[in-house]
């Protein structure tokens, strides 16, 4: 039952963008494992459809806020000075690598398991009390060593790609049920995902507010700065 949920879900997703106003956003899997070709296609395959809207879902819905063709996430930091919003522009891509299903996974009624990365075109970052900065490519940060080499299954990263992801995570599906781990979320790797949140209110993102400093203890807590 959950499985058909998230079908559906994946196909009233797809209209609503569309019909939003979103038409530029792409629903992608992985044709080749060449990574230096970039060979992927549309998919309508339902699973597939139904694994990119369980990452929508944990990743673009918990931490970013969408008006029309951007995404704007809250960059919580330890200062008021350093904190602020970051913003992501289209076209967005939904990317789907599917993997291979670890023996222990299989026994443990794991049936279907890959990643999936989103890719978008520029960024720009406004801190508190400051102007937006210029448009820019998007860098991400190269996010790597052990992250990429935790499983007999590594993360695959496209070489023309590399860089531009803005987000990527761990999918499996369980006994009918969807598992996402997010892994990287903009500049944030785990265990500074927390710095996401809250996302930012209406206020923050018309300036009229600024965005919280918060303390990330060592148990991976935030805190409120005094």
């Amino acid at each position: 039952m959950k499985s058909t949920v998230s079908i559906l879900l994946a196909i009233a997703l797809a209209a609503s963008l569309g019909a939003c106003g979103y038409k530029e956003d792409q629903l992608r899997t992985v044709r080749s494992y060449q990574f230096a070709t970039c060979d992927s296609a549309p998919t309508k395959d339902p699973t597939e459809l139904a694994a990119l809207a369980a990452f929508k879902d944990e990743v673009e819905f918990s931490n970013f806020v969408r008006s029309k063709n951007t995404f704007t996430m809250a960059s919580h930091e330890e200062t008021l000075e350093a904190s602020g919003l970051r913003q992501y522009e289209g076209p967005f891509y939904w990317y789907l690598h599917p993997g291979n299903i670890a023996p222990t996974d299989a026994s443990q009624g794991v049936t279907w398991s890959g990643v999936a990365y989103l890719h978008a075109k520029k960024v720009r970052f406004r801190a508190n009390g400051e102007a937006w900065g210029e448009w820019q490519p998007v860098r991400t940060r190269n996010f790597g060593g052990d992250l990429m080499r935790r499983s007999v299954d590594p993360l695959p990263r496209w070489a023309c790609l590399v860089g531009s992801e803005v987000a990527w995570a761990r999918l499996k599906l369980r006994d009918g049920q969807w598992e996402v781990q997010p892994l990287v979320i903009s500049v944030y790797e785990r265990p500074e995902l927390s710095r996401l949140r809250p996302v930012p209110t209406r206020a923050q993102i018309d300036a009229k507010e600024a965005v919280e400093p918060m303390h990330l203890e060592a148990d991976n807590t935030l805190y409120p700065v005094d």
